[in-house]
Parts: C-alpha cells; sequence; structure tokens
C-alpha cells in the first residue's frame, strides 16, 4: 500500500506547530504522532534525497553521519533553510547575492 503522504509542509504538521505556539502540548504531539503513523504507513519512499547511499531513508542515521561531519546539511534540509535565508535576504534587498 502506498499513499502518497506530503512530508515538506504537511499540514497535519503546521497544525502540530500551531498547538505547541497556542501551549496546547498534548493536541501537538497527538497531531505529530498521527503525522508519523501516515507517513510509516504509507509505504512511500520518505527520502528525496537523489545521492544513492547506504543510509538512504534512515533519517536518524543521516542527521548524525552529517553533524558528525559538520560539513553540509542533509539533501531534505536544504529547501527549508534555503527559504528561511531567501527571508532574511530580503532585508538587505538580496545584497547577499552580490557577495557570492
Amino acid at each position: 500500500m502506498c499513499n502518497n503522504v506530503k512530508i515538506d509542509g504537511n499540514p497535519k504538521m503546521e497544525e502540530s506547530l500551531k498547538a505547541y505556539q497556542e501551549e496546547n502540548v498534548a493536541e501537538g504531539r497527538r497531531l505529530m504522532k498521527e503525522f508519523l503513523k501516515d507517513v510509516e504507513e504509507s509505504g512511500q519512499d520518505h527520502c528525496n534525497c537523489k545521492e544513492p547511499c547506504i543510509i538512504h531513508g534512515k533519517c536518524k542515521e543521516c542527521v548524525l553521519q552529517h553533524r558528525g561531519a559538520k560539513d553540509h546539511l542533509p539533501y531534505c534540509f536544504r529547501e527549508m533553510v534555503n527559504d528561511r535565508i531567501e527571508k532574511l535576504s530580503a532585508i538587505t534587498e538580496h545584497s547577499l547575492k552580490e557577495r557570492l
């Protein structure tokens, strides 16, 4: 069974974050667990990395490996970080690109 679950920007996780921000920890945890269960039960390959790798799809091992090397972010984090950097860059009218 493979029901496609949206991972990045998942509405259920956005609700979970909102619940945590409203100090409704129980609801935040419930929604987070529901999201994780949805992903697990979907059977989909949730790893969006294109590199052939022995730890493909093993998030914990991947993040630990990247933290240990302190070299770069896992592929799955890049879009999120780039979105945030782009918003910060707008503060200086994206003048950072002139330095790159």
